[in-house]
């Protein structure tokens, strides 16, 4: 089974049907954003599975054994910190690779497209964090 069909498996697993969703929504936008050198199968692989960590319980261990390193860590570089503020978060997030970024700004893109569950406080969020995202 490739990376991809255990991602999307997984995801359904442990996902809400929702959540599941916007999952696949992440993939769809990040394999328009891909980048020279980018591997799609990774990009939706991670994408599939970049809210695993914060919103289940399953582990990195868990990850890293499915999916190996390269996946496991960049999902694990994609997770908000229980000590982290969001600003600080994306701030990390702004200095980690490309790949982490790009699946980060599907996942922004993504959610400002969502305008039934989109309040005006999280569209300023969103677009602030895009903004930090795409300054260099």
């Amino acid at each position: 089974m490739d990376y991809v069909s255990k991602a999307i498996k997984t995801s359904k697993h442990w996902h809400t049907e929702s959540t599941f969703l916007h999952s696949q929504r992440v993939a769809e936008i990040a394999s328009e954003l891909i980048l020279e050198g980018m591997s799609l199968e990774e990009i939706k692989a991670i994408a599939y599975l970049h809210d695993i960590l914060e919103d289940t319980d399953i582990s990195f261990a868990s990850l890293q054994l499915e999916f190996g390193n390269k996946i496991a860590y960049t999902v694990s570089d994609l997770t908000r910190r229980d000590s982290e503020t969001y600003f600080e978060y994306i701030q990390r997030v702004r200095h980690e690779s490309s790949l982490v970024q790009l699946i980060k700004r599907a996942d922004l893109i993504d959610h400002m497209s969502q305008t039934s569950t989109l309040t005006y406080s999280l569209k300023k969020r969103y677009k602030k964090a895009l903004k930090i995202l795409n300054h260099k």
